[in-house]
């Protein structure tokens, strides 16, 4: 009898759920994908904003001393537009590695680019960046926030497999057929 540990658990669900992003991604026709792509190139320049004022408040030296305290369920994070997002911009997906407590956190902090980050990822913001903030900076998070949300959940709306819950969080025996089907 072949024992599987969690992490190896864990390592298959990931690889299972990117091959149905990518082959269902593959099929998705030519209206859905220019849909898509256009929401996508939206999120990425907001999330991107949103980084850049985490940055600016010394966010990145901050988690990066801090190495993931906040990143404990990272494992769930990513969603179907998380994977998505790297496929419409040909980039290849972090490595997750199952045995930490964030499978994309490495020692340099986390391997998503702010651009295609997972949506709780990028609008976590620690009480020990929010301090360094001016009122204006807070304002600009909370818009940046909302504005992420609004994409997040127009995808949610229109696809049956995207959820803010992340794909890896779903009910034991879920199939992963269908995610790009409209709802």
């Amino acid at each position: 009898m072949i024992v599987q540990t969690v992490s190896d658990f864990r390592q298959t669900l990931w690889l299972e759920v990117t091959r149905a992003v990518r082959t269902q991604w593959s099929a998705v026709g030519e209206a859905e994908r220019f849909w898509a792509v256009e929401k996508i190139e939206q999120l990425a320049e907001l999330q991107q904003k949103l980084h850049s004022l985490v940055a600016a408040a010394d966010g990145e030296a901050l988690c990066q001393k801090c190495l993931g305290g906040c990143c404990g369920d990272g494992l769930y994070h990513p969603t179907l537009v998380t994977i998505l997002a790297h496929l419409i911009v040909d980039e290849s997906l972090p490595t997750p590695d199952f045995s930490r407590s964030c499978p994309y956190l490495g020692k340099a902090g986390c391997l998503f680019r702010p651009a295609v980050r997972p949506f709780n990822c990028i609008i976590f913001i620690c009480e020990k960046i929010a301090v360094r903030c001016s009122d204006e900076q807070q304002l600009s998070l909370s818009r940046f926030e909302a504005e992420i949300r609004t994409i997040y959940e127009a995808f949610d709306h229109r696809y049956v497999g995207s959820s803010l819950r992340g794909l890896l969080n779903r009910p034991a025996g879920t199939d992963l057929l269908g995610l790009f089907s409209r709802r």
